[in-house]
């Protein structure tokens, strides 16, 4: 018997007996039943020496079922060679699996890498072809992969190629004859190299999906959406991360939940990635109206009555809403209070008798801050105010002199020369002007945290117009700029700031929101002890356009901040540890968003998201949803290869991840499992 490796055939199972399972080692901590294979394969000597072990599988983990087939060829003086793929296996019994695949009853496209061109060969129906077709692809295409389906719904098949030396595809369509039309091409990165044309979004389109890697060289697989045959650009969350050496794209339905997953076969590592189609992992609960113009919002527990509540600043009709949560992600307007031309707004227990006060930054004819203190039941008393410079803008709280009450600092917005004041707290929820700190043009973002770790709180600060953000250190009383931190690459405009410990280093990082060249955000790692406390330049990360705001918070509990960033929509970037981040995934589009603030609104152990929006003049909450995986690695790697023996070894892990690349971690749901796989 011969084997023709490029376009293998193995002949269906011998059908001497009953399918039999896996054999398989328990192993510590794995659940029974956790992993289950089954297979048949083939292992022979073709007549010209080359000994050969091919099978198919369907392997099962949990709900999940992944066909699978493989093929290893032992050649003398040569290193063992592997061929792997996920398609077009049928289940055993059902008929040939093909490794390649090859129907002459069909016609056949063949993508030239050297000869920048597709050949298309016709079937003639008794197992030949017709005069071959060139389609002529840029100079310089080098396309590694081929997909075919009718993209624009007339009835013909057209053909995309993935040209891994231009970082593109090349979409050819088909006229109302039959001809094939000049290539359109669109962008995806560096080397695309594996493409499929997939029906992921329940219509009758298929959008274009095709692994390629970023400048980073991270490997992503990216999907382009279909728009009648032309495709669109793709969005921040149209990119999913996989590994390294994606070698082919599969749709099927790997749990039966009738959404449309895709395998992903890498060959560094031995692994297929699964990527699961699912829901978004937030889900947004009904908006709740508020006043005109929306800036900022603080949360906390205003009524007392265990359940977080929102206080909105409204700069539009002068008015603070008061939201109540129900605890189960629900808000409802219960209250309204008045301030001129509110920008920002803090909350705290500025009195210490247990109820939680208000802090607001106003603009109106008297610019100040105004404080109202919480009388109970969610209300609120009149407020008291101090005189703070010209154009109070954001503001944040903090012991910032160690005395044991809540004290507040403000950006006053001017220019040329903007400042930071300093309101201290006298116990009572009586504030008074105790300092103040030249900074830059524009200050419109604060943020408090121990940066240097000398046990009292810090400041950063965001100029406008100045393009840099001020590291303020507390000593001997007061404070004084300490750093100054550009931004990176000629960006300019940072107007937001968060803190988090972005690489695990118990320091903590910074990250601004620069509004202007390039919407990017920035991130600086803290290196205290060392001097300077920040490195600079920082490390930038791609954005949504017309970005305005971010906010840092463990979104997936995996002990790492991930990033929250507002543009024109709510993008995450999930954290992948050590000053990385996933690329930014817009989870639901909303007009001028303004403000962002993650806590756990329906008591589910889950941080949720709520958002400000000035555009709309509402407030929405994104709840997290349950834990799920929505990726999937299988690894099979050999152990021990003996070709032509009797017994054949693999080590196979599955390994589950959330939509950011992370490690799931659901307590209920098992993740992981290392069987060792053994054919008999």
């Amino acid at each position: 018997m011969r084997l023709a490796w490029d376009n293998a055939t193995v002949p269906p199972p011998p059908q001497t007996g009953p399918e039999r399972p896996l054999a398989r080692r328990p192993v510590p901590g794995d659940l029974p039943g956790l992993f289950r294979l089954i297979k048949w394969y083939l292992d022979l000597v073709t007549p010209d020496g080359d000994a050969v072990i091919a099978y198919a599988a369907r392997l099962r983990w949990g709900a999940l079922s992944l066909p699978w087939a493989s093929a290893w060829r032992s050649r003398p003086g040569y290193p063992l060679e592997e061929r792997t793929t996920t398609r077009g296996v049928q289940a055993p019994g059902g008929g040939p699996v093909r490794l390649g695949w090859r129907n002459a009853t069909l016609d056949v496209a063949v993508a030239n890498f050297l000869g920048d061109s597709v050949t298309v060969l016709s079937g003639n129906g008794t197992g030949g072809f017709g005069a071959p077709l060139t389609l002529t692809l840029a100079a310089g295409s080098n396309p590694r992969g081929i997909a075919t389906a009718d993209v624009d719904g007339d009835g013909r098949l057209d053909l995309v190629t993935a040209d891994s030396g231009l970082g593109q595809v090349s979409v050819i369509r088909r006229d109302a004859v039959g001809n094939f039309l000049a290539p359109v091409v669109y962008p995806v990165g560096t080397n695309p190299s594996a493409v499929a044309l997939v029906q992921l979004e329940g219509d009758s389109k298929p959008e274009i999906v095709v692994t390629a890697s970023t400048a980073l060289l991270e490997q992503m697989l990216t999907v382009l959406a279909n728009n009648g045959g032309l495709f669109t650009p793709p969005l921040p969350g149209d990119r999913h991360a996989v590994r390294q050496a994606p070698q082919a794209i599969t749709p099927f339905d790997a749990d039966g939940d009738g959404l449309v997953d895709l395998a992903v076969p890498c060959r560094d590592g031995g692994s297929v990635v699964i990527l699961l189609g699912r829901p978004p992992t937030l889900e947004a609960a009904p908006r709740v109206t508020v006043g005109d113009k929306p800036r900022a919002a603080a949360v906390g527990d205003f009524d007392g009555d265990g359940k977080l509540d929102l206080a909105v600043a409204n700069s539009g009709d002068n008015s603070v809403s008061l939201l109540a949560g129900d605890g189960a992600g629900g808000l409802s307007a219960y209250g309204t209070l008045t301030a001129a031309a509110p920008e920002a707004i803090v909350s705290g227990d500025f009195n210490r008798d247990g109820r939680l006060d208000l802090g607001v930054s106003v603009r109106g004819a008297t610019p100040s801050v105004a404080i109202f203190l919480g009388t109970g039941g969610g209300a609120f008393s009149l407020p008291t105010t101090v005189n703070v410079g010209a154009e109070p803008d954001d503001l944040v709280t903090g012991d910032f002199d160690l005395d044991g009450d809540l004290d507040i600092a403000v950006c006053d917005k001017v220019s040329p020369t903007g400042s930071v004041r300093i309101l201290g707290n006298n116990g009572l929820g009586v504030f008074s002007a105790v300092g103040g700190v030249s900074v830059g043009d524009k200050p419109t973002s604060i943020v408090a945290a121990d940066f240097d770790r000398d046990g009292d709180l810090d400041l950063a600060v965001a100029n406008d117009l100045s393009d840099n953000v001020m590291i303020l250190t507390y000593a001997t009383g007061s404070f004084a700029v300490t750093q100054t931190l550009p931004l990176a690459g000629g960006d300019t405009s940072p107007v937001s700031l968060a803190v988090g410990d972005f690489d695990g280093n118990a320091t903590i990082d910074l990250v601004a929101a620069a509004f202007g060249n390039f919407s990017r955000l920035h991130v600086y790692r803290n290196q205290t002890p060392s001097t300077p406390l920040f490195i600079t330049p920082p490390v930038p990360y791609d954005a949504p356009y017309a970005l305005q705001v971010v906010a840092a918070g463990d979104l997936n509990l995996d002990a790492r901040p991930d990033l929250v960033a507002l543009a024109d929509g709510v993008s995450i970037l999930r954290s992948l540890g050590g000053m990385n981040f996933d690329p930014p995934q817009t989870v639901v589009a909303r007009y001028l968003p303004s403000a962002a603030l993650i806590a756990d609104f329906n008591r589910d152990g889950r941080p949720d998201i709520a958002v400000v929006n000035e555009g709309s003049d509402d407030v929405s909450l994104l709840l997290s949803t349950a834990c799920q995986a929505q990726q999937l690695e299988l690894s099979i790697q050999p152990n021990a290869c003996q070709l032509g023996a009797p017994l054949f070894f693999l080590d196979a892990q599955v390994k589950a991840f959330d939509d950011g690349g992370n490690l799931a971690s659901c307590a209920t749901n098992p993740v992981s499992g290392t069987p060792d796989l053994v054919f008999m």
